[in-house]
C-alpha cells in the first residue's frame, strides 16, 4: 500500500526588496543573462523532476536520509517503512504583488504533472503567508497535530530570495516534517552578538553566541499544524497590520500559539539575497 503525501512549495515573492537598491523587484532583476527568480524555480523543479524520472531512486534517497538522522528506534523503523512506499504529489504556489504577476507567470513552467497557482501578496511577510494559506482554502482546526503521526500534506514556506536550497536540505526537511509536523532549518551564529536595550540607557548586553542560531527557510509545516495555527489568527487586514509585522518568520508565529517546533541543520549556501553585493555569492 502506497503512502500518499502532498508537497506544497509556497514561494513568497511579494517583498519590496528595498535593500537591494534597484528599481525593480530583486527577484525580477536579470543577472548573468537570467532573471534571478528563475534560479530558484529551476532548483525546485529539478528536485521535483528527480521524483518523476525515477521515483525508486528518490525513495531510496529519503531512506538514506532517515538512516543518517537520530530518531528513536521505533520511529526510525516506521520512517524507513514509510519512505519505501511513498507516493508524492507536488504543487507550486507563488505569492506575488498583483501588478507583478504577469512578469512572474512566464517564468513558472514545468513539464511534470505539477499544479502551479498564483496568490496575491500582502503588506508584510507573515501576512502574505497567512493570506496565501487561506486563499487556497486550508481549513482551520483548534486541534494540534499528534506528534509522530505521519503527515498527509506538507507546506514548504520559502522566501523566494533564498535561491540555492539543496536537495539534501529539502530531503532533511521533508523527512522531519513528515513525522514531526514541523521542520525549521537553522545555523549557529559565528559572530559575537550585542543586544541594546533602550529601556536601560541603551546599555549593551553581550549574548552567549553558543545559544544563538539563525533561522532559514523553507520552514515546513504539515497542513494539520497550519490548520491549528490559522484557527487563532486574525484576518489579514489593515486593522491587524502591526500584529503581522511583529513576526518575521513562520516558526515564531507558530510557537507563539503553543506549537511544537522541530529544528534541523541548515546550510551556509542557503543564504537570502538581500543586498546587491550578495549576487557575487551565487554559484
Amino acid at each position: 500500500m502506497m503512502n500518499n503525501l502532498t508537497i506544497n512549495f509556497l514561494l513568497l515573492a511579494a517583498g519590496q526588496g528595498q535593500r537591494f537598491g534597484q528599481a525593480v523587484n530583486k527577484l525580477l532583476y536579470k543577472y548573468n543573462g537570467e532573471v534571478i527568480f528563475s534560479r530558484l524555480w529551476r532548483r525546485l523543479t529539478e528536485y521535483i523532476d528527480v521524483y518523476y524520472r525515477n521515483p525508486e531512486n528518490f525513495r531510496r534517497r529519503l531512506q538514506q536520509e532517515a538512516e543518517e538522522l537520530s530518531y528513536p528506534p521505533t520511529k526510525k523503523a516506521q520512517l524507513l517503512a514509510l519512505s519505501a512506499q511513498i507516493n508524492l504529489k507536488f504543487r507550486l504556489i507563488i505569492a506575488t504583488r498583483k501588478e507583478e504577476r504577469e512578469l512572474f507567470a512566464p517564468l513558472c513552467y514545468t513539464e511534470n504533472p505539477v499544479e502551479i497557482c498564483f496568490v496575491d501578496g500582502s503588506f508584510a511577510r507573515e501576512a502574505t503567508a497567512i493570506q496565501a494559506l487561506r486563499s487556497i482554502n486550508l481549513p482551520e482546526s483548534s486541534v494540534a497535530p499528534v506528534t509522530f503521526t505521519p503527515a498527509e500534506e506538507l507546506f514548504f514556506i520559502h522566501d523566494a530570495a533564498r535561491l540555492q536550497v539543496s536537495d539534501e536540505l529539502l530531503d532533511r526537511l521533508l523527512i522531519n516534517a513528515w513525522l514531526y509536523h514541523t521542520a525549521i532549518p537553522m545555523l549557529p551564529l559565528s559572530d559575537s552578538v550585542v543586544y541594546f536595550n533602550a529601556g536601560e540607557n541603551n546599555k549593551p548586553e553581550h549574548l552567549d553566541r553558543s545559544r544563538l542560531f539563525a533561522l532559514q527557510t523553507p520552514q515546513v509545516f504539515s497542513s494539520a499544524a497550519l490548520s491549528y495555527l490559522l484557527s487563532f489568527l486574525p484576518p489579514v487586514t489593515a486593522e491587524h497590520k502591526s500584529f503581522y509585522e511583529h513576526f518575521t518568520d513562520d516558526s515564531s508565529l507558530y510557537a507563539a500559539y503553543g506549537g511544537d517546533i522541530r529544528y534541523v541543520k541548515g546550510e551556509e549556501n542557503n543564504f537570502k539575497l538581500t543586498s546587491f553585493s550578495d549576487l557575487e555569492r551565487l554559484k
